[in-house]
């Protein structure tokens, strides 16, 4: 017997009175840019500037926080959101000083290693420069000494095949 029929429960209808947009975040006045996809690469790569701009936005803070402590916790505030802001559209941040110190000490100790081989290969080159003349002096001289020896019945040298007569003797023929 078919009489008790199932019926379905009574659906609610939600009404929704906003509209809703996921993967969008309003950060108020922050300047948001579209994403950029691969290496993006944005101001300074010079580790020692860098440094030094860190040191220096780090001194400035410390003196905005004894003057007006509300101030530089806004200003904190707002230099994580930018920070936070940069890393999702894919730039690098260089901000952490230890880091920054530890690749200017490798930079400098790279810049000596580098001196230190250069003034060496320059050594190297000068050395082999006067081994050379040298080598030539010693040459010129031997020569004309041995220039000098043959004037007084030194060796002769031989002659090539084929070019048994010189050209005198063959005129005279």
């Amino acid at each position: 017997s078919r009489d008790t029929a199932v019926t379905p429960a009574p659906v609610k209808k939600r009404v929704v009175t906003e509209n809703i947009e996921f993967g969008r975040v309003d950060f108020g006045e922050a300047e948001v840019t579209e994403p950029k996809f691969g290496r993006v690469k944005k101001g300074t790569s010079d580790v020692f500037s860098l440094l030094k701009k860190v040191e220096n936005k780090k001194v400035k803070m410390e003196e905005l926080r004894a003057a007006e402590p509300e101030k530089a916790d806004a200003l904190v505030e707002e230099e994580k959101w930018n920070k936070a802001l940069k890393h999702a559209d894919g730039e690098k941040v260089k901000d952490d000083i230890a880091l920054l110190k530890k690749a200017a000490k490798r930079k400098r100790k790279a810049k000596e290693q580098s001196a230190k081989e250069w003034s060496d290969r320059q050594k190297t080159l000068k050395k082999s420069m006067m081994d050379r003349q040298k080598k030539r002096t010693d040459n010129l001289k031997a020569r004309s000494e041995g220039k000098l020896k043959g004037k007084g019945g030194g060796i002769k040298k031989k002659s090539r095949p084929g070019f048994e007569g010189s050209a005198r003797k063959k005129k005279s023929i």
